[in-house]
């Protein structure tokens, strides 16, 4: 681009303009291309950072691949956390997803602080895209919190890229908060995911803006609580059917789900979730609502079997922590399978740490 605009110059303007003022013309006009091309940026310098470097700390269920460096996601919620120093513009290159609803979406935060939002949306190879504009001058912490769910794809993360005339990826935080006093694991559907949390009415239509995972109770009660955090949550999906599935039961509802890494590749294909890389505190579960939201529904006894055997699978994978607690929710948008859930939680109680949550009710229409 510059090449060309040099040629350009030589042929068409240089000819035109005042012997004496050609140099500074030709010098400013270079500094001007410069700048619109880079969009200000410095260009001094920057730095490459894999997306599966240990300065990048990936918190949810993430696929990195250490030969290559780059990482692959599909689950809502997932968070990047890194800290730098001397950057004006920090940016990755990914390859995104999207589907009719919308990209695959993402929150910004600068120093805790909400600061933008941007999309990884669908293509073939890598793009880059812009994450925040930094005071060169300052030192930051940065946090992309991924908004969206699986039904929008998976993203592969390739490289963070980090501008600046002396830009430093630190290996700390700059303003440490306390590590962490738990973790959370949270298993759900679409209250989970913050389906449509951000629509301006109940009935507004839905689409990839209008989800924030980061509005949820989950998301929420973490922060609150100062615990690191899991979201394995998907819209529709229940715990033995599916939303508007025509039988009364679903092949693969979320007891599969939950065993992958990436939601949308089945765990056979080597996307078996390696449990003891990470073991909560307590384990949050939010299903039932898509078992009974459409007829046909699945008979009393089939639920309550489904329900149980996914905890039971859920204590066996985390065996290494004897005192995991389960806390298990029903409602606010249907009553259905509530006293079943009391029920299981009661006869489960014998063996595990487990309570039920009631959250029948508790919206205020038109308001939430």
């Amino acid at each position: 681009i510059l090449l060309r605009y040099i040629l350009t110059w030589v042929r068409t303007i240089a000819p035109r303009m005042p012997q004496p003022l050609l140099g500074v013309y030709f010098g400013l006009s270079i500094l001007i291309t410069i700048f619109a091309y880079t969009n200000g940026r410095d260009t001094d310098n920057h730095i490459n950072l894999p997306a599966a470097s240990p300065k990048i700390n990936w918190v949810g269920r993430v696929n990195r691949e250490p030969k290559s460096g780059v990482v692959l996601l599909d689950w809502p919620g997932i968070q990047a956390t890194f800290s730098v120093s001397g950057v004006s513009e920090v940016g990755l290159w990914a390859i995104g997803s999207g589907t009719n609803d919308g990209n695959t979406t993402w929150n910004v935060l600068v120093d805790s602080q909400l600061s933008g939002t941007f999309q990884t949306g669908p293509s073939k190879g890598g793009v880059y895209y812009k994450i925040a504009t930094l005071n060169a001058t300052q030192s930051y912490d940065i946090e992309i919190n991924k908004r969206t769910e699986p039904q929008f794809g998976v993203v592969l993360i390739e490289r963070f890229v980090f501008y600046g005339r002396s830009p430093q990826v630190l290996s700390a935080p700059v303003a440490p908060e306390d590590p962490p006093l738990f973790k959370f694991e949270f298993i759900g559907d679409s209250i989970t995911c913050g389906y449509g949390i951000d629509g301006t009415s109940p009935t507004c239509p839905f689409s990839a803006a209008t989800e924030n995972q980061m509005e949820t109770y989950a998301s929420i009660v973490s922060r609150t609580l100062n615990a690191e955090y899991h979201v394995e949550a998907w819209s529709g999906r229940g715990v033995v059917r599916n939303y508007g599935a025509k039988n009364t039961t679903s092949t693969v509802t979320m007891p599969v789900y939950m065993m992958r890494t990436l939601a949308t590749i089945p765990a056979e294909q080597g996307n078996l979730w390696n449990w003891t890389s990470w073991i909560p505190d307590v384990v949050f579960i939010n299903l039932g609502t898509n078992d009974y939201s459409t007829q046909p529904q699945p008979p009393k006894e089939v639920f309550q079997t489904g329900y149980t055997n996914m905890v039971k699978t859920i204590a066996n994978q985390y065996e290494s922590n004897p005192d995991l607690m389960f806390v298990t929710m029903c409602g606010p948008m249907i009553t259905v399978p509530c006293p079943y859930i009391q029920e299981l939680v009661q006869d489960l109680s014998a063996s595990l740490h487990i309570y039920y949550v009631d959250m029948q009710n508790i919206l205020t229409y038109p308001d939430d």
